[in-house]
Formats: structure tokens, sequence, C-alpha cells
């Protein structure tokens, strides 16, 4: 499945049915969109509050299954290691929301800690992190990038 780095509204209308908030492009959130055959959003990654080091990251499906496969995490962990050069990559996850925990844990986000009654449905929120160096989804010799002015972040 074919990935876009394209910033279209559609892919953010998207996300922001699914997770419930809106979520709009701009300097310091953008996407990256896995398509199907027809070039149809399958999933869509949010990096939200991008800084210089950190970033908050949002995975969203169509529901489609099967959709995540090593291809694409090496493109998601290239776009926050190494095109914004951020250190750490924050992936805040509703208690309530069993396959996104069963995912942040599959690919190796650690749990850092829980914010009470955080989420709309009344749910804890769960704070995962991953580290550059922790980050297995690196190809090796990937420098460490420092791009994020490049790619129009603030801090």
């Amino acid at each position: 499945m074919p990935v876009s780095a394209e910033q279209r509204p559609e892919y953010f209308e998207l996300a922001s049915r699914i997770l419930g908030v809106g979520v709009v492009h701009g300097p310091s959130t953008k996407c990256l969109t896995l398509l199907d055959g027809e070039r149809l959003p399958v999933a869509v990654v949010i990096y939200d509050r991008i800084s210089r080091v950190d970033c908050d990251c949002h995975f969203v499906t169509t529901g489609v299954r099967r959709w995540f496969h090593q291809g694409f995490a090496q493109w998601v962990a290239h776009v926050a290691f190494v095109q914004y050069g951020l250190r750490r990559v924050t992936a805040p996850i509703s208690a309530s929301n069993r396959p996104a925990l069963m995912l942040a844990r599959m690919v190796g986000f650690r749990e850092e800690g829980r914010r009470r009654q955080a989420c709309l449905d009344g749910s804890d929120e769960i704070v995962f992190g991953m580290l550059r160096e922790e980050c297995r989804y690196l190809s090796q010799g990937e420098s460490y990038g420092n791009g994020w002015r490049r790619f129009g972040a603030e801090s």
C-alpha cells in the first residue's frame, strides 16, 4: 500500500471524525496517510503539537484489517525522528481503546503514565512514549535529523 505525505484536508477530516476532536493542518500539525490500491485512505497518522524534541502521535484507521506493516512503520518513524529531528514521540491513548493499546505496545512504545478520566468517554488516557534510540523501525545508518524548521514546526 502506498504512503502519502500530502497534507490534504480530507485526511485531517477523517482523523477528526475518528478521534472525535478537531484536527487541522498547521505549522505544528502534520499527517502521513496509508492508501489502498484505489488511493483511498486506510490509516492516517497525525503528528500533533510538533516541537523541537517531541510530538503527539495519533494513529487512526478506517477499520480495514491488517493495515499496519513494517514499511509503514518505517515511514512513520522516519518522518518523526529523521525529517522532524525529534528526540521522542508521545502517544496518548484512551484506556478503553484496546486495539490502539496493543498496537502501541507491539511497535515498542513504553507506558509512561496515566491521566485519569481525561478522555471524552470518561476513561483514563494512557501516555506512551518512544525515544529515538528505542525505535526499531529506523534503518541502519539513518542519522538523527534536525529538519524541524524546514518542515514548518514551531516550538
